[in-house]
């Protein structure tokens, strides 16, 4: 939230957005512009969002918000709001990164292990800045490591994709399937890797979620896992004809 700086997920917000409308306008058939607006209250310290909302920001950067460094930086890599700048969005990304966010970390890793016009390939700084965001627990972070250490021969990239699954993330998943099937990984391996995944969206299930869920859905991937596990999570035999 750019009054606060405190964060909650967008199918939360959507939902709390929707649950307020519908009460108010229940009660009002003819809102008006006040009516509308205090539905938009940040749940945390209730004040309206902020009209100037990179003033705001900057404000929390003062404050050391580390998720207020990479909005920033996001809005000066893509011009929103801002004067497109690059090398701005780097060093606020790099900040965040100090400052703990795994978010930052991540995508900073992946930056330099591609390499582009902006940052030059480092494997190594790519490696560590990966490193730090799975120790944060970012899914993205671990998945990409399990990748890295699989393509190295090393055994223990089963924990870290396995780590990256039970966060709900999609490619990680995709690379359980693929190594299952390729025998790099058992049944058990992958049997654990479905039902961590199903468990983690079957939380994530309810309000407005299913249907933030239903725009960021890509490959069916849980109608996938339903289908292989069933509801009774029955047997192995279902499994193991992926």
């Amino acid at each position: 939230m750019l009054c606060c700086g405190k964060t909650v997920c967008r199918a939360c917000i959507e939902d709390s957005i929707e649950g307020g409308m519908e009460q108010k306008l229940m009660y009002c058939p003819r809102p008006d512009a006040r009516i509308v607006g205090e539905s938009f209250r940040c749940a945390f310290c209730r004040e309206l969002p902020p009209e100037d909302t990179v003033d705001a920001v900057q404000k929390l950067i003062k404050r050391g918000n580390a998720e207020a460094m990479v909005v920033l930086g996001w809005q000066y890599l893509h011009g929103d709001r801002v004067v497109r700048d690059q090398k701005r969005a780097i060093d606020l990304y790099h900040m965040a990164a100090k400052a703990g966010s795994s978010k930052a970390c991540a995508w900073l890793g992946d930056r330099y292990m591609k390499g582009d016009i902006v940052v030059r390939s480092d494997r190594d700084k790519a490696v560590r800045l990966y490193s730090k965001a799975a120790r944060l627990g970012n899914p993205l972070a671990l998945c990409n490591i399990g990748m890295q250490r699989m393509m190295e021969g090393k055994e223990d990239f089963v924990y870290y994709t396995l780590a990256s699954v039970s966060g709900g993330f999609q490619q990680a998943l995709n690379a359980a399937k693929a190594d299952f099937v390729a025998k790099r990984i058992t049944k058990e391996d992958y049997a654990h890797a479905l039902r961590s995944f199903q468990s983690t969206h079957e939380e994530l299930q309810g309000g407005s979620r299913k249907k933030f869920n239903r725009r960021l859905a890509s490959n069916c991937t849980i109608n996938d896992v339903n289908a292989i596990l069933g509801n009774n999570m029955s047997s192995n035999e279902d499994i193991m004809n992926v």
